[in-house]
């Protein structure tokens, strides 16, 4: 089959499994980021809550990046 340029069966499973392993990866980077904006929306109605006549989107908090020490 290699000399006709079509892939083996074997080649195609391993092939199916990387592509599911890649989805279930892409799905979990997905619930964090999912996670992180509730939560820096909760952070931000808490702001607001200590804040009442500040503009909510006048605050803005620092994240250092990744590895900057604080």
């Amino acid at each position: 089959m290699g000399a006709l340029n079509i892939p083996a069966a074997s080649e195609l499973e391993r092939l199916e499994q990387r592509l599911r392993s890649l989805s279930n990866r892409l799905e979990s980077v997905e619930d964090r980021l999912d996670d992180a904006r509730d939560e820096v929306a909760a952070l931000r109605r808490r702001l607001s809550a200590s804040n009442p006549g500040s503009d909510p989107g006048a605050e803005r908090v620092s994240v250092p990046d990744h590895g900057e020490k604080t």
